[in-house]
Order: C-alpha cells, then structure tokens, then sequence
C-alpha cells in the first residue's frame, strides 16, 4: 500500500510539473520532465521554481498588457492632438465695428391692417419716402480653419432712424374718420427707427492683404414709427440682409474694411398705427476690425 502510494503521489506531482510546462513553456522545456529528472525531491524542487517564475511570467504579461495599453492611448492622443492643434491654429474669429450712411427707399405697399371701429383697414397710401440717415453697429464673426479658411458666419448688429419726410400724401379708402379718398399736402413727417440682428453666411478671398467678400443671412428686425402721418406703432419682423466689400489688413490682427449692405423686410405695425409697409435699404458702411 506504502509503495502503492507513492507511486499515486509521484505521479500527481509529475502531472501538476507537466501543466505548469504547458502554461508556461518559455521557462520549462517541452520534453517530458520524468525522463529528465530521476530523484523525486529534484522533481519538488523544480515544480515549486516552475510555480513561481510561472506567477512571475503572468505578473509580466500584465505589465505588458498595460504598456501596450498606455502606449496605444498615448498614439490615440497623439492623433487627435495632431488633428486638433492645426484646426486651432487657423482658426479666425474677428470682432469690428463699423459706421456709415443709410440711404433707405420709399416705403412701399402701404395698406390698413386694422378692423372695425378701426377705421384704417382696408386704407391704401402712396409710398412714403424716408430720409437718409447715419448707421452704426458692431460684427462678431468667425472663419473655418484650413482648407475651408475662406468659409464663415458673422453675427452683426446696427441701428438706424430713416425718419419718413414731410410730404404730400394720397390715401384711398377711410382713413381715421376722414374722406374715403383724399390728399394732404405737406404733411408732417413721422418718426422711425430700425434695429437689426442677423446671422450671415460669409465667403472670402482669404488673401494675405485683400480680401473681397460676400454674404447673406436671415435678420430679426425692430421698427417703431409714430408721427402725424402713421400714428403710434412698433414690430418685430424677420426679413434678408445681403452684403458684399472688400478688407484689408493692415497687420495680422488689424483690419479696415469698407462694406455695401441690403436689407428687406416687411413691417406690420401695431399699437394706433395699424399699418402694414415694406421696407427696403441700402447701407454703405466703413469699419474697423481686430482678428485673432
């Protein structure tokens, strides 16, 4: 039974010597181990060195492991640096303001909007003309970078008061209680004024010194009117703004440029003047600009 047993006891320790060989067959070599070794104790022994450098070997491959993971993630980060540093360094916003003439046509399209006891509704008056008047405002716009450095879009905001002129004036239908048609003659003029935001898509030569450009975008615009000849009435109404000039730079960040606007809109104002116009205008505009 003794002799039984260590035989059984033997042949579990050379089978447990025979896994670790085949876990771990850089440090063990792949011939069978019992035709290598004769003496049981040896055989101990060298099961317990094959246990512990076979830890160390998994120890490593984990390490390992985790260089390759940290080396991988440094490339990846690498990568979007690469991508993202030159998109950065093109990339150009500027910030400008600018002054100028406003030179609006006649209000056209003049017709009542109110209902009864208004008795606008349903009034139609000859075009209104409008006065020159100064304009003023401020940009804040932004180019692509690269290979799309000649793409952009701009927020601008300005303000103007094309204030209507006195003028002789016809209207047809009531108007206000009066005769259904009749004309006034030097009629006094009333008070205007528009404020305008909007949201262009620019284009651009993106030369070193000129740069021609051209743009268009959807504007929110703010009118108020009151006077003798249109009462009291304010809107808020979206219309196209179109523009076109050419910049020059006279250093890297600094800017003049001079500029041509167009802006369309219909206003529908409320309160006591009850009165549907369109507008329509033209700005030429000089101005300063920092780009960085």
């Amino acid at each position: 039974m003794s002799s039984n047993g260590s035989k059984i006891t033997i042949s579990r320790k050379l089978q447990k010597i025979t896994y670790y060989a085949t876990v771990s067959p850089r440090l063990i070599s792949t011939e069978p181990i019992y035709a290598r070794y004769g003496r049981v104790g040896t055989l101990i022994g060298d099961m317990m060195h094959t246990k512990r450098n076979n830890k160390m070997s998994i120890i490593y491959c984990h390490q390992s492991l985790r260089r390759q993971h940290s080396l991988r993630l440094v490339v990846c980060l690498s990568v979007v640096v690469g991508v993202l540093l030159p998109l950065v360094a093109w990339a150009e916003g500027y910030v400008s303001g600018f002054a100028g003439v406003n030179l609006p046509q006649d209000l056209t399209n003049i017709e009542g909007v109110g209902s009864p006891p208004n008795t606008t509704r349903n009034i139609i008056i000859e075009d209104l003309k409008l006065q020159n008047a100064p304009i003023a405002g401020v940009k804040l716009g932004y180019y692509l970078p690269g290979k799309l450095r000649w793409l952009g879009a701009e927020l601008e905001s300005f303000y103007t008061n094309p204030h209507i002129k006195q003028q002789r004036f016809s209207s047809g239908g009531a108007f206000r209680g009066g005769a259904p048609t009749f004309t006034v003659q030097g009629a006094a003029g009333s008070h205007m004024r528009v404020a305008t935001q909007a949201l262009n898509v620019v284009v651009r030569y993106p030369g070193e010194s000129f740069q021609p450009y051209a743009g268009m975008g959807l504007g929110v615009f703010w009118g108020r009117t009151s006077g003798f000849i249109t009462d009291t009435g304010s809107d808020v109404a979206l219309g196209m703004n179109f523009l076109t000039g050419l910049r020059y730079m006279v250093t890297p960040e600094i800017a003049m440029f001079g500029e041509y606007k167009y802006v369309a809109t219909t206003f529908d104002y409320g309160g006591t003047a009850m009165m549907r116009a369109d507008y329509q205008a033209h700005h030429f505009v000089f101005g300063l600009g920092y780009h960085f």
